[in-house]
């Protein structure tokens, strides 16, 4: 019993450490590609392992997601935007960086299948806000922000930033 415990305890190691090394390539190739929208501070043992633009204020992750939310539910009250326009799926897809959110986009875009809500390749806009909170999707994150508007978005950043 001892024994398989233990062989199972390393297998999980080796197979976390694997991963662990190709998520960190993966965060190190989007630093290197993305260095203003990128901040780090890893810190081992006392030391500091890597500092990148930690001086820097920017939204924690997803949180910007709700800022966004606000911003959609204003606009649609408003009348700037209808939430049941249907929106090319494919639109989205551009939007989309595969392996980087943990299986947001594609887990999403399944649920809208199975929920029959994509017709014709088409989604609601209002599908696309849930799913970036719901899902936390950041392809639909990035397409509100565009959508939104550009300087609307700096006005919702620079307000809580």
């Amino acid at each position: 019993m001892q024994k398989a415990t233990l062989l199972i305890l390393l297998l999980l190691l080796n197979l976390t450490k694997t991963y662990c090394q190709e998520e960190s390539e993966i965060i190190a190739h989007y630093i290197k590609d993305h260095p203003v929208q990128s901040s780090i501070y890893l810190v081992r043992n006392d030391s500091v392992l890597a500092d990148i633009n930690s001086d820097r204020v920017m939204p924690l992750a997803s949180t910007v997601k709700i800022l966004i939310a606000i911003e959609y539910a204003k606009q649609v009250s408003k009348g700037i935007i209808n939430p049941q326009e249907m929106i090319d799926s494919t639109e989205l897809d551009h939007y989309y960086i595969p392996f980087t959110d943990g299986g947001a986009q594609p887990n999403w875009l399944k649920s809208m299948q199975q929920k029959q809500v994509i017709q014709g390749g088409k989604i609601p806009l209002v599908e696309v806000a849930k799913g970036m909170i719901k899902y936390s999707s950041n392809a639909n994150t990035e397409y509100l922000i565009e959508r939104l508007g550009w300087k609307i978005s700096m006005l919702i950043f620079s307000k809580w930033v």
